[in-house]
């Protein structure tokens, strides 16, 4: 079946229970990748001038300077609500 867009065919099939380094067999080395994961490279600091020029939502102060605000990337975010769960879960085994 050809898609119209893009005219790719949708011919490849994958199998179903790939296992790659997040869900791996080896409990051990799953449980490393995922408390291995950063999620702090998400978090950035911005001016308030570029804050205003972007007409960014408002942010919670950065701690150490009055002038900068932090965002954090959602991905980033994402990830962290993702592996805070399951580091929980891990330690609990």
């Amino acid at each position: 079946m050809p898609l119209e867009i893009a005219e790719f065919t949708y011919d490849t099939m994958v199998p179903d229970g790939h296992f790659g380094l997040y869900n791996s067999h080896d409990e051990n080395a799953t449980n490393a990748a995922w408390e291995a994961l950063s999620y702090d490279a998400g978090a950035v600091a911005l001016t308030q001038e570029y804050i205003d020029l972007k007409r960014l939502p408002p942010a919670q102060p950065f701690p150490w300077d009055d002038n900068k605000h932090i965002y954090f990337v959602n991905g980033y975010h994402g990830l962290h609500c993702l592996v805070s769960p399951l580091s929980a879960m891990f330690d609990s085994r």
